[in-house]
C-alpha cells in the first residue's frame, strides 16, 4: 500500500539519517584529537608526524586511536615536569599498549585504562585513586615500572605500597615506565590476536579514512532530510 511504502522510505531515510551523523562524530572526534595534538607539537610537519607514529602504535597494540592520542597528549603537556623527550613519550605510549594486550584487555577496558593513566600524569605524585583503576587492567606495565624504581623490591605490591604513602613522584613513575618500556613491547609481540582486536584495527582504518572527509555536505543533507522527515506530506 501507499502507507506501508512511505514508511518504509521514512525508515530508510532515518537509517540513512543516522548512518552520517556517525560519519560527523568520527570526524568531530579526529577534529578534537588534532586540536589537542598542536598544542603539544611545535609545527604542522611535527603534528603529521606524530600523528602517524601514534597511528601505528595503535594498530601495533591493536588499541583505539582515540585513547592511545588522548594518552599522548596527556603525557606531552606534563613533558616538561616530566623532563621526557617526544622519543620517551612515544615510548611509553606504545608501552602502555603493549601492557594492553599482555593483559587481554578489550577496547572498552583499553580506553578507560588509558584514561586513567593519563589523569595520572596530570600531577606531580602518583594519586591512588589513579593507580588502583590501572591495577586490573594495566598490571603488565606496572609491573615493568616496578622493577624500574628503586624501594619497590621489584614488585607491584611494593610500588602499591608507595604509592598509597604517596611516595612515587609521577617523574619517576615515567622514568621506570620508559626503562621499562622495551621489555614490555617485546613481551606483547607474537601474541596470537584476539577477534576483538582485529575489530579495534579494522575500526582504527575506517576512522581514520572517514577523518579526512569534508562533512559539510554531509551536515547539509541532514538538515535537509530531517525537515523532508518533518513534512506531513510524506506519511
Amino acid at each position: 500500500t501507499t502507507a506501508f511504502r512511505a514508511l518504509q522510505s521514512v525508515l530508510a531515510a532515518l537509517a540513512v539519517q543516522q548512518a552520517i551523523q556517525k560519519v560527523i562524530q568520527i570526524n568531530d572526534e579526529y577534529s578534537r584529537l588534532e586540536s589537542r595534538l598542536s598544542l603539544v607539537t611545535s609545527s604542522a610537519q611535527e603534528l603529521l608526524d606524530v600523528q602517524e607514529k601514534l597511528y601505528n602504535l595503535a594498530q601495533a597494540s591493536k588499541t583505539p586511536y582515540a585513547a592511545t592520542a588522548s594518552l599522548y597528549a596527556d603525557i606531552a603537556a606534563a613533558g616538561q615536569e616530566l623532563n621526557a623527550t617526544q622519543e620517551q613519550m612515544l615510548k611509553v605510549t606504545g608501552a602502555v599498549g603493549a601492557s594492553l594486550v599482555v593483559a587481554g584487555r578489550s577496547a572498552s577496558e583499553a580506553s578507560g585504562a588509558i584514561f586513567q593513566l593519563g589523569q595520572l600524569f596530570g600531577g606531580p605524585i602518583v594519586q591512588a585513586q589513579e593507580y588502583n583503576a590501572m591495577i586490573d587492567n594495566m598490571r603488565p606495565l606496572l609491573v615493568a615500572v616496578a622493577k624500574n624504581m628503586d624501594g619497590t623490591g621489584g614488585s607491584v605490591a611494593g610500588l602499591t605500597r608507595m604509592v598509597k604513602d604517596g611516595k612515587v613522584a609521577t617523574a619517576d613513575f615515567f622514568a621506570a615506565a620508559v626503562a621499562g618500556a622495551d621489555s614490555l613491547t617485546a613481551s606483547a609481540q607474537g601474541l596470537q590476536i584476539t577477534v576483538g582486536q582485529s575489530m579495534t584495527v579494522l575500526e582504527n582504518e575506517v576512522k581514520r579514512a572517514i577523518a579526512g572527509a569534508d562533512t559539510t555536505p554531509l551536515t547539509d543533507a541532514i538538515a535537509e532530510l530531517t525537515k523532508t522527515l518533518s513534512n506531513p506530506q510524506v506519511i
